[in-house]
């Protein structure tokens, strides 16, 4: 858990440090656009057609690795046990329960093979980047700001 709790004298949790040092954008980054994307890089689209910047953190790094060595990870599954239902909640029997597997011995990574892996995820994308084509006769005014504009 404490990669999401604050450390005693700390400002900030591991994960909230890891947006501070990685995430290029101060605050979460969504477009709506008047017409669909002709071409797009950085964004992923929503349901709803909006875009936005994915920001993952350390924790989300984390948790992109599960399965790639080791299935179901205990320490990501107690840490979302104790999310949903309180810590101290771990439910083993629904964790036996769970297929198990493992990379073979030989081919689990070192520390350090771990952190460039982790480190790899938080890197934000090289470009941010979407054009659309805009109507000669649309004299919609552009709204930087939800409610401006019509």
């Amino acid at each position: 858990m404490d990669v999401l709790n604050v450390p005693e004298g700390a400002a900030y949790s591991p994960d909230e440090v890891s947006h501070l040092v990685y995430d290029p954008f101060p605050a979460r980054l969504s477009l709506k656009l008047p017409a669909a994307a002709s071409s797009m890089e950085g964004f992923l689209t929503a349901e709803d057609g909006s875009l936005s910047v994915l920001s993952p953190g350390l924790w989300e790094a984390l948790r992109s690795l599960e399965g790639r060595w080791l299935a179901p990870d205990p320490v990501l599954f107690y840490v979302e046990s104790a999310q949903q239902e309180g810590e101290g909640s771990f439910d083993l029997a629904a964790f036996l329960a769970k297929p198990r597997r493992s990379a073979p011995a030989h081919l689990l990574p070192s520390a350090q093979e771990v952190r460039t892996e982790v480190v790899s995820r938080l890197k934000p994308a090289p470009l941010y980047r979407v054009s659309w084509r805009v109507r000669a006769d649309d004299e919609t005014s552009f709204r930087w700001e939800e409610g401006e504009g019509r």
